[in-house]
């Protein structure tokens, strides 16, 4: 199981972990497929660009997608001067004649926003991940995981975990060129054992609590190429016994892309401020061959994933996701008592997503497995059994 992950995660970045699942949403949300000019916008005018698929059985000769890695993708381009701060014109209507996504509904690209979204915000359809930014406006997002009670390495009992993530992210221009994204991140751990950690009166608190702020800028793309460059200070702890240094962490990432017909490849690095700390890539390839199919062959977290049509004014995916990840809180382990504790672990999931114009959700079930935790301190780390984890989501 574990050589499968591997090769899933480690084989794109060997060509070519922050918290993983922020850096491989904001790559896809960068990107949108650039349309194919069609009659009805003679002159290519950007103001009308719009994605164009055809229905199923139809002439794909003129379909070529591809990538735009820059935020903007699909905004007209602003008129000389550029002015700081200033929103692009949402391009709405259906000037190009779109051909409606595969599925029982049309998908109503580019249409006028529902009440309460705001101008230049989110579509739906068959390349509904790839979204632009919600520019000036915020996203919630509210994420929850059960792992059931598995055994610790050591006869130290059982320890199960259930998590909840909320984060709040705001975008918009930060300068000409720029995109800035700022996200408060509040996340929540509540722990089901271990029964002691090898000595009397040891064990882990019943709850941990990260607190952070992700600081985002992306630019545009030039010539091809794209940046994003992010910062992520936290405080990760239980709150008991006062807060010291092994509190706060501090991670950060950078990214180039590049875009290639049909492809986006990326090649960054990230550092993780853990127990051990880490430099680990941020790497690897988003391609979509067609209207169906999305290749996120990234590392830390991949995922493939496939249309399944709209229905009910959702559009719908399923997804095979494959994920590595390591968290760490400054924690009270007994009366006086603090270390640093990290968790460490791959994880294998499959799962459905829905998306609409103003929301989305998903729903995910696999394996963890690989699990392994470590101190910073003289308490003996532990692995913990392999087991079930699922988990499930609503962005708005």
């Amino acid at each position: 199981m574990k050589a499968i992950v591997l090769f899933c995660l480690v084989l794109p970045s060997a060509v070519l972990s922050a918290e993983p699942v922020l850096i491989v949403d904001t790559v896809v949300r960068g990107q949108a497929p650039a349309a194919t000019i069609v009659p009805g916008n003679p002159a290519g005018v950007p103001g009308g660009v719009a994605p164009v698929y055809a229905p199923v059985g139809a002439d794909t000769s003129f379909y070529n997608p591809a990538y735009d890695p820059a935020p903007m993708a699909g905004a007209p381009a602003a008129a000389p001067p550029t002015t700081w701060m200033a929103m692009p014109v949402l391009q709405t209507g259906n000037p190009m004649g779109i051909a409606p996504a595969p599925g029982l509904q049309s998908a109503p690209w580019a249409t006028q926003p529902m009440p309460g979204q705001v101008p230049g915000g989110l579509t739906f359809g068959a390349h509904s991940s790839l979204q632009p930014y919600r520019l000036n406006a915020w996203t919630g997002r509210v994420e929850g995981s059960f792992l059931p009670r598995e055994s610790t390495e050591g006869q130290l009992g059982q320890l199960g975990v259930t998590e909840l993530d909320i984060e709040l992210e705001f975008s918009g221009m930060f300068m000409p060129g720029w995109i800035s994204s700022f996200t408060q991140i509040a996340n929540f751990r509540w722990w089901d054992g271990p029964d002691s950690l090898g000595t009397p009166g040891t064990g882990l608190p019943a709850q941990a609590y990260k607190i952070g702020w992700d600081l985002e800028l992306a630019s545009i793309s030039q010539g091809g190429y794209s940046a994003q460059l992010a910062f992520t200070p936290s405080l990760a702890t239980d709150f008991d016994s006062g807060i010291d240094s092994d509190s706060w962490q501090f991670d950060g990432r950078g990214v180039i892309y590049y875009q290639y017909p049909g492809m986006t490849i990326a090649l960054g690095a990230g550092y993780w401020d853990r127990v051990r700390d880490r430099v680990i890539p941020y790497a690897g390839l988003i391609f979509k061959p067609d209207a169906i199919w999305e290749w996120q062959l990234m590392f830390p977290q991949s995922r493939i994933s496939v249309f399944m049509g709209n229905y009910g004014g959702n559009s719908s995916w399923m997804y095979a996701k494959a994920e590595y990840q390591v968290e760490a809180y400054d924690v009270a382990i007994a009366p006086s008592v603090r270390d640093q504790v990290e968790f460490e672990g791959y994880r294998l999931m499959m799962g459905f997503r829905s998306e609409t114009l103003q929301y989305s959700s998903f729903i995910e079930a696999g394996w963890i497995f690989s699990r392994s935790t470590r101190f910073a301190g003289p308490t003996p780390g532990f692995n913990i059994g392999d087991g079930f984890i699922a988990r499930a989501g609503v962005s708005f």
